[in-house]
């Protein structure tokens, strides 16, 4: 009996021409994804249940958003970075809509081994900084059609879904008042005018380590916002002072100006972004709400009462 995630995929290599191809299922959250043969790897863009991802998505053309990111890799490709390349569908485009409208796209497979964060030194802590500079600047020419924003209005946004979610019972008074607090306090510093082309999910599952190098997958969040939010990413890939300093120093050797405040601003949009995306489905658990205390001590009441999140040594 095929599941109906069996029929989606299944169609989606039919578009490709990978229907002979075997494959199996790499994980699904933002996007369900799946290897095919060696070469490649099939995604089909729709988010897990319990992933909430409206507050980023409002609005937007969603096939005119995985052109753009696909539009990008060409870009930073032909930059000399190393980054998976698109695919085309049988009909010659890149993005394909499944019968029930879901997108879907393929990319090269890009060989290497996940970026395991206990494993990081201070030498690929240096490599990791410099990548996300010249990330930046391989990008910062690139014009996309349609792109997220990482913006005042995505504070907005996020705060009026914090909103309902308390009248939900999500949240309670006390807790929605800090999280409210916390976005004001970001989107009163963000600026339009301080952005580029942003990889926006530097988390370690988005982290290769590759013949050439480190090297950054999933570009599916991808858009237009302060390059800070990268390096906060990267900031959040360890708790070690002097592992934080060391991307900070190669994130500078590679061009990178470090905004200290803007750092701090991004650090809490970027645990806003995530505490958005999984509290509808996770309130109820203990370790989630450990988690939601800890993030609220160490970042969204400091940030709201203009106390710095990061110190000078990067520590926190």
């Amino acid at each position: 009996m095929i599941t109906a995630r069996e029929e989606l995929i299944l169609r989606a290599l039919e578009r490709y021409g990978l229907e002979r191809q075997p494959w199996r299922i790499l994980r699904h959250n933002e996007n369900l994804t799946v290897r095919v043969g060696d070469a490649y790897l099939l995604r089909i863009h729709r988010p897990a249940v319990g992933i909430h991802m409206e507050p980023l998505l409002s609005g937007s053309d969603l096939p005119a958003l995985r052109r753009t990111e696909l539009a990008l890799l060409r870009h930073l490709g032909n930059k000399g970075l190393t980054v998976q390349q698109p695919l085309a569908d049988r009909t010659g485009r890149d993005v394909t809509l499944l019968p029930d409208g879901t997108a879907a796209t393929v990319l090269t497979w890009l060989p290497g081994e996940p970026l395991e964060p206990e494993k990081l030194t201070e030498a690929l802590c240096l490599r990791l900084g410099a990548l996300t500079a010249e990330l930046h600047r391989a990008a910062a020419d690139f014009q996309g059609t349609e792109t997220l924003r990482y913006d005042p209005a995505l504070c907005r946004r996020l705060r009026a879904d914090f909103s309902r979610m308390y009248r939900a019972g999500c949240l309670d008074r006390a807790r929605l008042s800090q999280l409210e607090a916390a976005c004001d306090a970001v989107a009163e510093g963000l600026t339009g005018g301080e952005g580029t082309t942003i990889h926006a999910d530097l988390s370690p599952g988005n982290l290769l380590l590759t013949e050439r190098g480190p090297a950054a997958i999933d570009f599916s969040l991808s858009g237009w916002g302060h390059p800070m939010l990268d390096l906060a990413g990267l900031m959040g890939l360890t708790t070690k002072t002097e592992l934080r300093q060391a991307l900070a120093a190669g994130f500078t050797a590679g061009g990178g100006p470090i905004d200290r405040p803007m750092l701090d601003r991004c650090c809490c949009l970027r645990a806003l972004i995530n505490l958005a995306l999984y509290l509808e489905s996770r309130w109820r658990e203990p370790a989630f709400a450990e988690e939601l205390e800890e993030s609220c001590r160490r970042v969204f009441r400091p940030l709201a009462a203009g106390r710095e999140i990061f110190r000078e040594d990067l520590s926190i």
